[in-house]
């Protein structure tokens, strides 16, 4: 046969095509034995080398009638069997993958590749135990037969035995350290394990095996995803689409994507999408059930909840949101009910037993304290996240306990691995704070003047995170005519929308124009009515809105301004003991803290200073605590409403809560949280110089 310029005898030219498949030049195999073929249509090599080059190209249909037809000529060749079944496997067709491997270990029991090829069929077939059986007998012919190995941690991640599965895939590794499925299946999981550093490493390497290696792009999504690093996982998502546009798994982290970014309509754009595909994906379905949360609609995410938990009722994500959905309700004895059904299920579920553990007050017998704690004595370098959660979590259960020391050892390790994760710098914070106070000066305020709407719908709550804001959304918003929204991005993205600010604000304000002003204030309203269209006042608790009151008072004067005080300490301890789920980047470091507290401090002060009398009302959070009745109603008579007796039943309202002080607000009112840092005075030395004249003397 003659191939570029040389004659090959067919013995030759098949195995010159064999190195050609090997080398990833398809084409020029598929040439070389197509005219093998031509000239001898019944050689069984040529016919087995074709049907492995078609299959690689993705053209299975194809590989297996080459492949039968070998079979037809010789019938009791085992490899020829196990490949056919192998193919018939990729292609669907479960029984005939199992038939054809059936035949090959038959007739060759002791050859682990075979045994492996039909528990790999069985697994498919959703006959676990059978699989779990083939794959042990490969590796009692071969214990280094790394195939069978990271099938067993396939196997063992199916039952959620997530720790095993992470050594079965090691052992793989040991073996053969360039397996691409252990080191992309290991990266999968690794983030459930809280240990999204170490998938970051196996998957890079799966990646720099493979570029194209789609599932491996999406699982690097969701290791991005669980460090926080959003717009990375994006790219990782989006790359995984572009190579394999029919993979679900990127979709599902595209919509908490979207989720964690509150860019809601483009979340449920995705997800619907990939639901007309995979209508019973339960991953999809909990993704869909967080957006509904997201905005709001309770009712739409326990139905996407329960319906992933009728399709799969062991499915620990969908049992813990459903649990959080319950929290943020303030049905904290269904949530609870909730959390021990996922650990009955999934004992080993660190979000579930983390949950649990900031539901009640924990007690000196509470078993998932003890499992807690036995947790973090496991704890090693390469558990950073895990020791991230669990810190947070051990820290509030001391002090539940009055263990204070302890507790602060806890809070103070975990924060001091947030801190490193996070990219905070003071000065550009006190920079901001003091070009906002040169810009929203009084000859501004003048100059700006008529930028405003007349509507008094919205009540702004302001403050600093963890300075009772939530208390004081929670007693209005108990009043009938208010709806209260929680913790709105609204006002700043209208800001940026409408004046085109890209972070540069407040100085790309002094070039806008009291038309566009008043645009801001327009896109903020229409965004409330969408809300809630039949509330008359809607409340909206961003604390970081306290940035924003000057531009409040130009574009919504008619707008209701409540500025919560709390005692420096306190705000400041309670925001350290706090693992937030986003933002609050200042709160990790004592000293860091206390500056950030001060330069609020000194912009509060410049309101009264540039804006008139009355333009916002300062209530003090320890009033509250010590005389209720007259403070809420002091509170409602500023909102211009008729006093109603709910509002003092405000830990009895109906609706979603979604900040750190979610249990809190469900309690009638206590006094353990004043002055509470006086327990931990002897550790708060660089928070007492961050605060500076702040500080108690």
């Amino acid at each position: 046969m003659a191939t570029q310029g040389q004659s090959l005898s067919l013995d030759q030219a098949i195995q010159q095509a064999s190195k050609l498949n090997q080398a990833g030049r398809l084409q020029d195999a598929h040439a070389l034995l197509s005219q093998v073929l031509k000239n001898s249509p019944q050689n069984v090599m040529a016919l087995q080398q074709m049907s492995i080059v078609l299959h690689k190209a993705g053209k299975t249909a194809e590989a297996i009638t080459h492949i039968e037809k070998a079979i037809k000529i010789r019938k009791h060749e085992a490899a020829f069997l196990s490949m056919a079944g192998e193919m018939h496997r990729a292609m669907g067709n479960l029984d005939k993958a199992i038939e054809y491997g059936k035949k090959a270990v038959k007739l060759q029991p002791k050859v682990p590749a075979f045994l492996s090829n039909l528990g790999v069929a069985y697994f498919d077939a959703g006959d676990i135990g059978s699989s779990e059986k083939l794959h042990l007998r490969a590796l009692e012919i071969d214990a280094r037969f790394a195939t069978s190995l990271a099938h067993l941690g396939v196997i063992a991640t199916t039952r959620r035995q997530l720790a095993k599965a992470v050594q079965f895939f090691e052992d793989a590794l040991i073996i053969n350290p360039n397996h691409l499925e252990a080191l992309n299946n290991m990266g999968a999981i690794l983030p459930e394990l809280f240990q999204p550093e170490r998938a970051l490493n196996v998957l890079g390497k799966a990646l720099a095996l493979n570029p194209k290696f789609a599932k491996a792009h999406s699982n690097l999504g969701f290791a991005l995803l669980a460090m926080s690093q959003l717009e990375h996982a994006k790219n990782a998502f989006e790359n995984a689409l572009i190579l394999n546009p029919d993979l679900i798994e990127p979709a599902q982290g595209l919509g908490r994507y979207y989720t964690e970014k509150g860019q809601f309509s483009e979340g449920f754009a995705i997800i619907n999408e990939a639901l007309k595909i995979a209508p019973e994906d339960t991953e999809l379905l909990c993704v869909l059930g967080n957006l509904y949360r997201g905005i709001g609609d309770a009712e739409s995410a326990v139905v996407a909840y329960e319906q992933a938990i009728h399709i799969n009722p062991t499915f620990a994500g969908a049992l813990v949101s459903k649990a959080e959905l319950q929290t943020e309700l303030g049905h904290i004895d269904e949530a609870e009910h909730t959390l021990k059904q996922t650990i009955a299920v999934d004992d080993e579920n660190l979000y579930a037993r983390l949950t649990l553990a900031g539901l009640r007050k924990t007690t000196p017998t509470d078993s998932n304290f003890k499992w807690l704690s036995d947790e973090a004595s496991k704890l090693t370098p390469d558990t950073q996240s895990k020791a991230l959660a669990l810190h947070f979590a051990l820290g509030k259960c001391h002090d539940d306990l009055a263990a204070y020391d302890r507790a602060f050892s806890h809070y103070h390790m975990g924060c001091a691995i947030k801190r490193k994760r996070t990219k905070y710098d003071p000065s550009m914070h006190k920079q901001l704070i003091s070009d906002t106070k040169n810009v929203f000066s009084k000859e501004f305020f003048k100059s700006m003047k008529g930028a405003d709407s007349h509507s008094d719908s919205p009540i702004f709550i302001i403050g600093m995170p963890r300075s009772g804001t939530t208390l004081v959304e929670q007693i209005i918003a108990s009043h009938p005519l208010v709806f209260g929204a929680g913790e709105l991005s609204d006002l700043s993205n209208a800001l940026k929308d409408t004046i085109g600010t890209n972070g540069d604000f407040p100085n790309a304000l002094e070039k806008s124009s009291p038309e566009k002003l008043s645009a801001i204030g327009t896109q903020y309203l229409s965004g409330l009515q969408k809300l809630a269209p039949n509330a008359k006042y809607i409340t909206d608790k961003m604390p970081a809105n306290f940035k924003y009151v000057g531009l409040i008072h130009l574009v919504l004067p008619n707008a209701k301004i409540i500025h919560v005080n709390r005692n420096p300490m306190d705000t400041c301890l309670s925001a350290y003991s706090k693992l937030f789920t986003s933002g609050q980047r200042y709160s990790y470091d004592l000293k860091e803290l206390g500056q950030y507290y001060h330069d609020y401090h000194d912009l509060m002060i410049h309101w009264k200073a540039v804006l008139p009398t009355g333009s916002f009302y300062d209530v003090q959070y320890e009033d509250i605590i010590s005389d209720t009745e007259n403070q809420a109603k002091m509170l409602i008579e500023y909102c211009g409403l008729q006093w109603d007796d709910a509002c003092l039943d405000f830990h009895k309202l109906e609706r979603s809560v979604k900040t750190a002080s979610v249990t809190q607000v469900r309690k009638p009112i206590y006094k353990t949280s004043v002055e509470r840092w006086r327990a931990y005075e002897q550790h708060l030395g660089p928070l007492f110089e961050g605060l500076g004249d702040l500080a108690p003397k």
